[in-house]
């Protein structure tokens, strides 16, 4: 099992979470530190096996993988495009 530190705030340091790969955002730019079109993002489990992605804040957030948002549907609907590392 891969691991990958990722920032927690409400602890103020890194924590070790396993890794699954990575996820390339397309669509439109949202949120001052959330995902940015074109951006490369890695993909974790976190402590309870929940599926969450490390965004522009560095800290793991739980997103729709078919429909990344924000919650209040502001932004058309755009894509994560899955990828194999090598």
């Amino acid at each position: 099992m891969k691991t990958i530190n990722v920032y927690q705030c409400v602890l103020d340091k890194e924590i070790p979470l396993e890794y699954i790969g990575k996820v390339k955002y397309i669509g439109e730019s949202f949120g001052i530190e959330s995902l940015t079109n074109g951006g490369i993002y890695d993909v974790v489990y976190d402590e309870t096996k929940t599926i969450k992605i490390v965004d522009d804040s560095k800290e793991d957030y739980i997103y729709d993988l078919v429909n990344p948002r924000p919650l209040d549907s502001s932004y058309p609907l755009p894509k994560i495009s899955l990828f194999i590392e090598s």
